[in-house]
């Protein structure tokens, strides 16, 4: 498993005032629980975890709030922003006698994801699922942020921000990658 320590030097801002230092500290324990939540539910592939870490960071602003509102209130609401996923969403919740929480929302992105023939994979639309399973089964950053953004999250164009969420998934991958190849090492050569 990642270790936290690791992935907090990637979401950690220089820090200045108390206040800011308070918000930092916010985020890094609201990222601690994301972060765990999201190797629970996705696993290890460092493509899959960069494009949803990558697209939370843009979603919540960094803030990784799982209830963080739409700036200049909009409807989307929470880690993923549910906009047009808000009945889907509530619906999850009422079926499987839910609260929200960072751990509802995540599994309700991984039960429309991978629960094949699930009423949360239909409410994504035909074939959507299937093309996000595959993207994230190819080990492929770039198509699995953008089948991600594309099949699921669908922003409209003006609020797409392609090239801020491909920087922030791929400054999660950069940072992800070393330290998987450090801990294959370090099993290794337990192993001999």
């Amino acid at each position: 498993m990642l270790k936290l320590k690791d992935l907090h030097k990637v979401n950690m801002a220089d820090n200045k005032t108390t206040s800011q230092q308070a918000k930092a500290r916010e985020r890094q324990l609201n990222f601690r629980e994301v972060n765990g939540l999201v190797q629970e539910y996705f696993g290890q592939d460092p493509a899959v975890l960069a494009a949803i870490y990558g697209n939370i960071g843009v979603e919540t602003g960094e803030s990784y709030d799982y209830l963080q509102k739409q700036y200049q209130g909009g409807p989307g609401r929470g880690l993923f922003q549910f906009d047009w996923h808000k009945p889907y969403y509530a619906k999850f919740l009422k079926k499987y006698k839910k609260k929200d929480s960072p751990r509802s929302q995540i599994e309700y992105v991984h039960k429309a994801i991978y629960d094949i023939g699930s009423q949360e994979e239909d409410d994504l639309g035909q074939g959507n699922a299937k093309h996000i399973r595959e993207a994230f089964a190819s080990g492929d950053l770039e198509r699995s942020n953008n089948m991600f953004i594309e099949r699921f999250l669908k922003p409209k164009p003006e609020k797409a921000h392609r090239e801020r969420r491909m920087n922030a998934s791929k400054k999660y991958y950069n940072h992800i990658v070393p330290i998987i190849e450090r801990a294959k090492q370090s099993r290794e050569a337990q192993q001999k």
